[in-house]
This record gives structure tokens, sequence and C-alpha cells, in this order.
């Protein structure tokens, strides 16, 4: 094999296990942001391609003796495939604050950003001077509006507000108001835009009402990670890391020797 081909792997490797270390250390720095969901990498090696072999060409070989009789080789880069975001649910932790609210089930409220209407699990919502209900950040969260495909500002007047578990505002035991709680055909086309928010990229039809949803009064949902976990991956990514490392060192140390013995042939 060409020694810039394992130059080239254990490069590669080593870029994947850094980016995956970027993507742990993100993970576990927003442990406690409400409403956060977890990334994981994902990997393209080796022993994936090879199986790809193994099967266009037909073969029932086993992994080493594919290698060594087969022009398939080793020195495959390992890349990152792409970075999944995790949508399982995260710990409810209670508040007793009437308008923390969280979702139990798949779905998201709506919220109205400068950027365009935008999606979460956060429900740490406050009322700002207008009355409206607002994220942390000032984002209007979105009631059901027919005549608005998007959704219109909840707006409270009244001395007492109670959240119904099917996502109805009621102020003054009347109901004003439906939250828009949506769900989506396809999860891929979530892109996270800052911690707890998303932007849908897909087809307005895959956008469906969060049906088997029940909304929490006086809780919050938490993050989906879980810090031992996250230590874990990332104590063995570093290893991976130092491996490659030292592999890479060897490499260099057999270039250093090959070219002094080389130049004894003068």
């Amino acid at each position: 094999m060409p020694v810039s081909r394992v130059i080239e792997t254990l490069a590669s490797g080593m870029i994947a296990n850094e980016k995956r270390h970027n993507t742990i250390s993100n993970n576990l720095a927003n442990v406690n942001t409400v409403g956060f969901k977890k990334d994981i990498t994902a990997y393209t090696s080796f022993a994936s391609v090879l199986s790809n072999e193994q099967t266009r060409r037909g073969t029932q070989k086993s992994l080493s003796e594919e290698i060594y009789r087969t022009q398939v080789h080793a020195d495959v880069p390992v890349l990152i495939d792409h970075i999944k975001t995790a949508h399982s649910q995260g710990d409810m932790r209670i508040t007793g604050n009437n308008f923390d609210l969280a979702l139990a089930g798949k779905g998201f409220f709506a919220i109205k950003t400068p950027e365009g209407t935008r999606y979460t699990r956060a429900g740490n919502f406050i009322l700002n001077s207008n009355n409206e209900l607002v994220t942390n950040s000032g984002d209007m969260v979105l009631a059901v509006d027919e005549k608005m495909r998007d959704g219109v500002p909840v707006i409270i007047h009244g001395k007492s507000v109670n959240f119904v578990n099917d996502g109805t505002v009621q102020v003054d035991g009347i109901p004003t108001a439906q939250l828009r709680i949506v769900d989506f055909d396809d999860y891929e086309q979530l892109e996270k835009v800052g911690h707890s928010l998303f932007a849908y990229n897909g087809d307005a039809r895959g956008i469906k009402r969060a049906d088997d949803i029940t909304v929490e009064s006086g809780y919050i949902e938490g993050s989906n990670v879980n810090a031992v976990s996250e230590l874990t991956t990332m104590i063995a990514n570093s290893r991976h890391y130092e491996i490659s490392g030292s592999s890479f060192k060897g490499v260099e140390q057999t270039i250093s020797r090959a070219i002094a013995d080389l130049g004894k042939f003068k």
C-alpha cells in the first residue's frame, strides 16, 4: 500500500475524531439547556466500504480474506458521513411556573422569529410588555389561526391563565387561543439554528398538526444529553485519536529511516 495512502487514512481518521470531539463537547456544554437535543456523528469507514464491495461482487468471504485476496485496500479514509440530531424525549423537570410548558410526545412549539417560523421543544416562556407569550429571547409563541397558516401571537389579558393538556389557553376560565404545536413527516429536514430552535427545510406539506402530544404546565423538558454516556464516549474518542497520532509518528519514523538508508547507496 502506498505510504501516501497510509498517511491519508490516518489523517482522515484524526480529523474525524476531532469533529466528533467537538460534537460531544457541544452536547456536554448544553447538558442543562432547556429543550436541547444532542447530536450524533456517523462515520463512513473501511468496513462499510468493503461490505458494499462484497455485495456488489456477490462474494461471501471473511473480512480478513477479502482484504488479502482482493484489490479492495484497507487504506480507505475515515470520514464523518453526517451529524444527526437525536430527537428523543428529555427529562421532565417540575418548576411550578405556570408559563413553563413541556411537551410529552412528538411535536414542537411554533415560534415566530425575525428569520421566519422556527420550532422548539424549549417551553420556558414569559409574557412581554405587550402581554404576548414569548421565549426567553423575545420571539413570539404562535397560536393556531385558520386565516394565518403560520399562526398568530398568543396575547393574554386577564388575572388567571391556564394551559390545558391539548394546548388550549384559558384566560379567566375562557378559552382564548390554541397553541400551534406541529410535527414533521421527515425529521431529517430539521436544521438546528441556535441551541434549541429548528428550521424546517422540507416541503410545507410535511408539516402537520401534532396529535399525539400532551402539554404539561409547570414543567420544562430538559436536555436529552446523558453526561456520563457522553464523557465515556469522549474518553474512547480521545484514545482513538492518540492511537492514530502514534501510528502517524511511526510512519514518519519509517519514512525517515528509508530516506537515511537510501542515502547510503549514493
